[in-house]
């Protein structure tokens, strides 16, 4: 048995959803339940593709932002900096 595509299980899912109020009237006592259930399980998936294209949006960014670090030439570390002084100077304390 193979497994269903996530695009096969959210239209599913989606579509039992939008079926969980289908003939619950006005005279049907659990009305104001389902209908709550309704919107809580809408909410969730609406948060889940939300969610979901943030990662699939940072996933972009971090894809582009290692393309540019790669295409740009590395610079050499100067050895002029106040850490690489203090570096020396603390070596030439040793000896």
């Amino acid at each position: 048995m193979s497994q269903q595509s996530i695009a096969d299980l959210f239209v599913e899912t989606l579509g039992k959803v939008q079926r969980m109020s289908d003939g619950i009237g006005l005279e049907h006592p659990e009305r104001h339940a389902i209908r709550e259930m309704k919107q809580a399980a809408e909410q969730v998936l609406a948060d889940a593709c939300r969610v979901a294209q943030r990662i699939v949006w940072a996933a972009g960014s971090t894809r582009e932002a290692v393309a540019k670090a790669a295409a740009t030439p590395a610079s050499q570390p100067s050895t002029d900096t106040a850490s690489g002084r203090a570096q020396r100077t603390n070596n030439n304390k040793e000896d």
